[in-house]
């Protein structure tokens, strides 16, 4: 559960640029994210992953339906892990009032 806020946050937080917002998508973990185990990941060359506090911002050039990286993070999180498209997170934010 995120508090209204938050979506505004998390793309204010968002390090990487969003070419195209049906390939973006953020990651929000109930948890800590093991940032180190993440950073050992090697996901494939299209693919872009950065952590901001508990959220995974991740590109996927050929497509969120090739990506591996999101099904990998789960692993690297004490806590559960839902995903939003960029569009999503943008909606958000809007209806939030940010």
């Amino acid at each position: 559960m995120r508090t209204a806020g938050q979506p505004g946050a998390a793309v204010d937080a968002n390090p990487l640029p969003v070419p195209d917002p049906a390939k973006f998508l953020v990651l929000f973990c109930s948890g800590r994210v093991d940032t180190d185990g993440l950073s050992e990941l090697t996901p494939s060359p299209r693919e872009r992953v950065a952590v901001v506090g508990d959220q995974v911002y991740t590109h996927h050039g050929q497509g969120i339906r090739y990506a591996r990286v999101p099904d990998l993070v789960s692993g690297y999180v004490d806590g559960t892990v839902t995903d939003r498209n960029w569009r999503t997170v943008l909606r958000l934010r809007g209806m939030a009032g940010d």
